[in-house]
């Protein structure tokens, strides 16, 4: 085993250091499927992200659009008005 003095082996250790490039970060975001229909549609169904029975459906619905501003909803939901954002 070789024996360097404590200055070269900084010296090689930041030389190497100094060659070494970062890696690109990966991007893991995805971007959700909207129909093109959803911007004239009159009614629309609700997904529900919670953990269901086994024959419980994922879609709840149709609802009628009553409003849309941007990426907001204001859907008519039994007896009230309810905003929904698309994401």
């Amino acid at each position: 085993m070789q024996s360097i003095s404590t200055s070269d082996f900084v010296d090689r250790l930041r030389t190497h250091i100094s060659r070494q490039r970062p890696v690109p970060a990966s991007c893991h975001a995805w971007t959700p499927f909207v129909f093109k229909d959803l911007e004239t549609c009159t009614y629309a169904m609700l997904r529900d992200d919670s953990i269901r029975g086994a024959l419980q459906p994922p879609y709840s619905g149709p609802y009628r659009i009553l409003q849309r501003i941007g990426k907001v909803f204001v859907l008519h939901m039994g007896t009230k008005e309810v905003r929904v954002i698309v994401s």
